[in-house]
């Protein structure tokens, strides 16, 4: 199943499959934390507020305002479907 980043709740995961409707300058750094097509990707926690959440990608723990997660699009994990928090 198909889904925005910015909707993931915590431990679910998928893979990065598009990003688009950003800047050029958006699109370098999401590259320069290693958000790009084929990378898998973990929430680890939301914001309590709903400003922004905190992805677990190669290995890394970023975060990401949700105006930025909304433009990438990622293919849910079939363990996600079940709660399964990734490892």
């Amino acid at each position: 199943m198909k889904t925005e980043l910015n909707y993931l709740s915590g431990g679910e995961y998928g893979t990065v499959i598009g990003i688009t409707g950003l800047g050029e300058r958006e699109l370098y750094r999401l590259e320069d934390l290693g958000v790009c097509e084929g990378e898998k990707i973990c929430c680890v926690m939301k914001s309590p507020t709903g400003g922004c959440c905190a992805y677990r990608i190669k290995g890394s723990v970023i975060a990401l305002r949700h105006n930025i997660a909304r433009h990438i699009t990622i293919e849910l994990s079939p363990a996600a479907y079940k709660g399964e928090a990734a490892r």
